[in-house]
């Protein structure tokens, strides 16, 4: 993406012009009274004579440090540059490429600091882009920024600089802005191959997915071996449910790059929506990788030190192990992963978990653990540690007709009766619990997340109008309008019982008094499973893997109806069945 090659046309120190030359027989400028050519004048000959050989042998070693830089031998490069520097501490140059050596050597910081002191001596346009590059690197956005617009203040033609400005600009969420330089890089270097690809990666966060898949297909067009534009590909085709298509593109990344942490995530999340579980877990380990950047989980009892990969090291059998279980992603994905707890324990493991606090009481009570642990606790003499989320890969789970069902949840008595106190002050049953939306919409830069699922507010406020009880809103942190505009459509006052996604218990004991639920997935459905207990599932296009690709059933979730929203992004269709659903079951 950010292009670190050695310019052919670094800044040159440039001689000083309009100073009067003294002549030989002026007044010599010491003030001696004596002729400039009987005083000084020999002495500043030899002077000159001295710096223009100087400068002719630091010139040498510049141009034949650059020789070096260019094909790689970077020691020789180094050496020579530090030499020419020895010589002039300040000169602009040598210290500009000893930075892009420091910045290939990853050495960041010393990188910033070498290019700043060659700009303060002799800008350039390539020495404020390349400074931009350093600082872009080190994750200093803004910084980055004011150093590519300083290089195209220089040299407005600066294709490399009007890429990167836009593919920072994207990293901000900034789309509009990142495709009009995007679009200035492509016009002044049609065949940037990064460009193209940046492009398209703006493109689908503004939702223009055929613009988007051909922008992609033309970055692979000029660079068929481009492994990320590939990956990129795949996900805007699997956006658009293309997903044979997508496959292929993110195998095809692999085979570039075997080691492209994304692109093997990305694979594992569509064999696990489609099914296929045994290669698909092995895909799915990835996704530490792709979001950590370690190889997998810094142990806990030395955090120096990076454990290996699960698939790498765990045993087929069990029986006497003694494994830790710790905590990824969500709470929902908590609940989910910890069904195949049992199973671990009745092939003979010890296992130890440390769940976040919020759903800590409620594993406390639920069977498949040998231990409930606090955030710091570490039990001696382990075997094994491993993310929650790869329970199934341990255990070789494959196949989706024998799935455990949920983690079994209980409701506390003490809650249960606040609950039913509470709810004695509303108009009675039946009661409906409602949530519109779950998860992140999108990190900075990042095009919409499967994990973040939405429906329209207003649209199931209409969908729901016809229940015949008590409408409670449960749904966490709504944002501002969302509560007025559900309840305008639904034609009435609804109960907002949101603050019940701050303690799980209580929510927990409301759920059990439910007699039906309609949302997006989120926690909530996870407590649901384990109370045993259905729902009603809002599923956006596409679908997160765990509700499956198709169907009216996930065998994850047996029993819960989905209502899965049409190609293009329609909801209209899909909610107008949960409304005949509702109204043929709560007359």
């Amino acid at each position: 993406m950010f292009e670190t090659n050695v310019r052919a046309g670094a800044a040159m120190p440039q001689t000083q012009a309009g100073v009067k030359k003294t002549g030989r027989n002026d007044p010599c400028p010491c003030h001696s009274g004596r002729k400039y050519k009987l005083c000084c004048q020999p002495q500043a000959d030899a002077q000159a004579a001295s710096t223009r050989r100087v400068d002719t042998a630091l010139s040498g070693f510049l141009q034949e440090a650059i020789e070096h830089h260019r094909a790689g031998r970077f020691p020789q490069a180094e050496s020579l540059y530090r030499k020419i520097l020895h010589a002039a501490p300040d000169h602009p140059d040598a210290l500009h490429l000893l930075g892009l050596i420091a910045h290939q050597a990853g050495k960041i910081e010393l990188a910033v600091e070498l290019i700043g002191r060659a700009i303060r001596m002799s800008p350039s346009a390539p020495m404020h882009y390349n400074l931009g590059v350093a600082l872009q690197a080190q994750g200093e956005m803004d910084a980055a920024m004011t150093s590519y617009r300083k290089a195209l203040a220089l040299m407005p033609d600066y294709a490399e600089a009007h890429g990167n400005l836009g593919a920072a600009l994207q990293a901000q969420g900034r789309y509009d802005a990142a495709a009009e330089h995007l679009y200035q890089a492509l016009a002044l270097r049609p065949e940037d191959a990064g460009a193209h690809s940046n492009l398209g990666v703006v493109q689908q966060a503004l939702g223009q997915l055929d613009a988007a898949l051909q922008s992609f297909r033309r970055a692979l067009s000029i660079n068929p071996e481009y492994a990320e534009a590939h990956n990129n590909l795949g996900m805007t085709q699997q956006a658009q449910g293309q997903l044979d298509a997508a496959l292929q593109s993110f195998r095809r990344a692999l085979s570039i790059n075997p080691e492209y942490a994304e692109a093997h995530n990305n694979l594992g999340l569509i064999l696990l929506l489609r099914g296929v579980l045994h290669e698909g877990w092995r895909e799915y380990e990835w996704r530490v990788k792709h979001r950590s950047g370690l190889a997998y989980l810094a142990d806990p009892r030395d955090p120096t030190r990076v454990l290996p990969r699960p698939s790498t090291q765990l045993p087929d059998d069990l029986d006497g192990k003694r494994i830790l279980l710790v905590p990824e992603q969500g709470i929902g994905d908590e609940l989910f992963f910890l069904r195949f707890a049992r199973l671990a324990r009745q092939r003979g493991a010890w296992l130890a978990y440390r769940p976040s606090g919020k759903i800590a009481s409620l594993v406390q009570r639920a069977p498949g653990l040998d231990a409930v642990l606090h955030s710091d606790e570490c039990p001696p003499n382990l075997d094994h540690i491993l993310f929650v989320g790869d329970l199934p890969l341990l255990l070789g789970a494959d196949r989706v007709d024998d799935l455990p069902p949920a983690l079994p949840l209980t409701v506390l008595p003490g809650r249960r009766a606040a609950i039913e106190n509470r709810l004695a002050t509303l108009g009675g049953r039946p009661l409906l619990g409602v949530t519109w939306r779950a998860g992140t919409e999108r990190n900075a830069g990042q095009s919409k997340s499967l994990l973040f699922k939405e429906t329209d507010v207003s649209l199931l406020g209409h969908a729901l109008s016809a229940w015949p009880g008590e409408v409670l809103i449960l749904q966490r942190h709504p944002r501002a309008g969302d509560i007025e505009r559900f309840q305008c459509a639904l034609g009435r006052s609804a109960h907002d019982w949101s603050d019940l996604n701050e303690n799980l218990e209580d929510m927990l004991a409301l759920l059990a008094q439910l007699d039906d639920y309609v949302g997006v997935s989120n926690t909530n459905m996870h407590l649901m499973a384990g109370l045993g207990k259905s729902a009603r599932v809002l599923i956006p296009n596409p679908a997160e893997w765990r509700w499956m690709q198709e169907g009216p059933e996930s065998p994850w979730f047996p029993g819960f109806n989905l209502y899965r929203q049409q190609q293009g992004g329609e909801w209209s269709g899909t909610l107008a069945r949960l409304t005949e659903d509702l109204q043929h079951q709560h007359r």
